[in-house]
């Protein structure tokens, strides 16, 4: 008995198809930035493709997929948290009482901004993050007395 050929090949071609499609959607990055490897100007202030601008412009969503929904590595096996120990800030970052005070922790760490300068700018009016220290404090940085 030979089998009828249309319904032999066809539930082949349909899989071949579904199968095709499925790589080409896993072997091309979706994401808008580059995830699965970054520019080299990635790390670079100056540059269009500096990822401070790309988080700000795409939200903090599109890390997540490689970098884990706590940022703390996820697939890429890289935190942010690595590079970035304040990012994105904690609730406790704003409360007075708390350890985490964002006063605290820059007076425990000798008044070093640097770190803020790196996302708020080098005049803490705001840079890559567009939240000036200034919106809180009529003079910073203050005084270290």
């Amino acid at each position: 008995m030979k089998k009828n050929t249309l319904n032999y090949y066809l539930p082949l071609a349909f899989t071949l198809v579904l199968m095709s499609g499925i790589f080409w959607s896993c072997s091309n990055d979706q994401n808008p930035l580059p995830s699965k490897s970054h520019t080299e100007d990635w790390n670079n202030p100056e540059s269009e493709n500096f990822h401070g601008l790309k988080v700000v412009e795409l939200g903090e969503n599109s890390c997540k997929s490689c970098h884990g929904v706590d940022f703390l590595g996820g697939e890429s096996k890289v935190s942010c948290f690595s590079c970035h120990a304040t990012y994105p800030h904690m609730k406790e970052w704003m409360v007075i009482s708390s350890a985490m005070f964002h006063g605290a922790v820059l007076k425990n760490n000798a008044w070093d901004t640097k770190k803020c300068s790196d996302c708020h700018g080098a005049d803490f009016r705001g840079g890559e993050t567009k939240v000036s220290c200034y919106t809180c404090h009529s003079s910073f940085p203050h005084d270290a007395e």
